[in-house]
């Protein structure tokens, strides 16, 4: 069976959640974390290429992590400014 009406619990979750994390909203950003090395100084996303999605999809140049995929994407967000 269907119920209609007013969507009570989905109401109810949003709101719990905006009450636990509405203090964030006055936080500031947060500078000097991996931002720098992530993005600001990596050469590999600079340029959306072939030879950079291959060199983001099998190098560890950035904190010796493996993050192809979110690599990529830095590219593709780097490329549309």
């Amino acid at each position: 069976m269907h119920r209609k009406g007013f969507p009570v619990l989905p109401m109810l979750f949003f709101l719990i959640g905006f009450l636990v994390f509405s203090p964030s909203l006055s936080y500031d950003f947060l500078f000097g974390s991996d931002d720098d090395a992530y993005i600001f100084q990596n050469p590999h996303i600079k340029t959306l290429s072939v030879k950079s999605i291959f060199e983001n999809l099998f190098s560890f140049q950035v904190f010796y992590s493996y993050i192809p995929l979110t690599k990529i994407s830095y590219s593709i967000d780097f490329s549309m400014l």
